[in-house]
Parts: structure tokens; C-alpha cells; sequence
């Protein structure tokens, strides 16, 4: 059984690197998936986890869910209730959960390959929502974020701002929405329309209700999980975090696959 205080921590895998970023939650990380060798991967894939890091990913993320049948989440401890909490969408019979997160926050590069193996295990009726953080020097990230969704680009793109950011270190953390468009166009994609889509009305009015909803849910620290706008998780490492959103997840009733 892997301790969940523990955090995925293995001697064959590189230590993450410290890296201040504003509202960035500084828990103790797991190894980081963004240090090795960059993979292959073409401009309309994205860029794959390590084999053995989806294998250690996968285990953690059942446990996580296992021990949320026998460890109740508990108010106060576990998660704070939003007062008059509403989800960033319109449920229509789904489970929301939002993640809260910036490109330049390592611990969210880290908790990532973490995320995906959790959501693939949740029931069908959950909705996990990335929601990049829409102020201050993140603003340019978050405008990458849904721009690339605009465009259709999001699977390829989303790993590979980790990448650049956190991994080979190609990207700096404080980029512009110049900065970024021309080192995507390096990365095989239209730098030219990608600029332009970030700086959409579209986009702009996406980042103004970004922005609404992580206010007025409290959000002080990517990466942050909020379960139907209700409930904002604190939990000690991120593997509590998947352990106590699993928990409400059931509370709320997300139903089996």
C-alpha cells in the first residue's frame, strides 16, 4: 500500500524543483512528470507520461479511491463549504469537480499525470473541469489555456506548456501571450491565429468568468479541487486531495460506470 502522505516519492524519479510562483500550494510534491527527456510526440498529439509514472499514478489514484469508502471527508479538516456556492457550469445530472491550476505552478505539473489516471477512474456521471487561474501574472497562461480549447488544440498543447515551463525549461514561467504564441509556432503550431485567439472576446469573456468563479470560491492556491461549487478541498498532499474529492463525489452522487 503506498502512504498517501508519502506522495509517490521513488528513488528512479527526479525530485521536483522548487519554483516560486504566486498562489502556487506548496504541499509536498510527488516526483515530477515534467524532467526527463521530452518525449516524441507531433504537434496534433500530446506529449506522453512516462510509462512507469502512469503505472505508479494508476495505483495511487485507486487507493485514493478505495480509502475514501472507509475515511469520510470531514468538514473543516478536509474541506471548507462554500457559502452560496455555485459550479463554474450548469450540472445538467452531472457531478462537477473544477481544478484549479496554473502552467506555472510545478506543483500542478506534478499533480497532472495524477489527475488524469483519478478521472479515468470516476464514475460517469463526474465531470472534472481544468479551470486555469485568470488574474495577475497568470493571465497569459490562462488565455493559452482556453484558447487552445477554442481551437480545438487543447490535448496537444496542455502538456506540452507544462513541458516547456517545468521540463526543459523553454518557456518561461512569466511569458507573454507573444512569448507564448511564437514558442507554440516552434512547436509546430500557427502562432499567428493561436495570438489571435487569445486575445478574442471569446476568450476574454471565458477568463472574466474564470475569474468570477475562483473568487467567489475562495481559491488562494493552485492546484485546488472544488466539488460543485460547495466544497473546496484542503487536503495535506495531493493523494488526500483525490481521496476527499472521491468522497464527496459519492456525497453528491456520482454513480458507478
Amino acid at each position: 500500500m503506498i502512504d498517501l502522505t508519502r506522495r509517490l516519492q521513488r528513488p528512479a524519479l527526479i525530485a521536483v524543483a522548487v519554483l516560486a510562483v504566486a498562489g502556487c500550494q506548496q504541499k509536498s510534491a510527488t516526483a515530477t512528470a515534467f524532467t526527463a527527456a521530452k518525449p516524441v510526440a507531433t504537434p496534433t498529439q500530446p506529449l506522453p507520461f512516462d510509462a512507469k509514472l502512469v503505472q505508479m499514478a494508476t495505483t495511487a489514484a485507486t487507493q485514493a479511491i478505495a480509502e475514501s469508502k472507509t475515511k469520510p471527508a470531514v468538514a473543516g479538516t478536509d474541506y471548507d463549504e462554500i457559502a452560496n456556492g455555485q459550479p463554474f457550469q450548469p450540472l445538467d445530472g452531472k457531478v462537477e469537480v473544477v481544478e484549479v491550476f496554473a502552467y506555472s505552478c510545478p506543483h500542478c505539473a506534478d499533480f497532472e499525470p495524477l489527475l488524469e489516471a483519478w478521472t479515468k477512474q470516476l464514475p460517469a456521471n463526474v465531470r472534472v473541469t481544468p479551470l486555469p487561474l485568470a488574474g495577475g501574472a497568470a493571465s497569459d497562461l490562462g488565455r493559452t489555456y482556453f484558447a487552445a480549447v477554442k481551437t480545438g488544440q487543447l490535448a496537444a498543447i496542455h502538456t506540452r506548456m507544462f513541458y516547456g515551463i517545468h521540463g526543459d525549461k523553454s518557456l518561461p514561467a512569466g511569458a507573454s501571450g507573444n512569448d507564448i504564441a511564437t514558442w507554440l509556432g516552434g512547436q509546430g503550431f500557427d502562432a499567428k491565429t493561436f495570438r489571435a485567439t487569445m486575445a478574442s472576446p471569446e476568450v476574454q469573456q471565458q477568463m472574466q468568468q474564470a475569474h468570477d468563479f475562483e473568487v467567489r470560491s475562495g481559491v488562494t492556491a493552485t492546484p485546488t479541487l472544488i466539488v460543485n461549487g460547495k466544497y473546496r478541498i484542503k487536503g495535506p498532499s495531493q493523494l488526500d486531495d483525490l481521496r476527499i474529492a472521491s468522497a464527496l463525489i459519492a456525497r453528491e452522487g456520482g454513480t458507478a460506470k
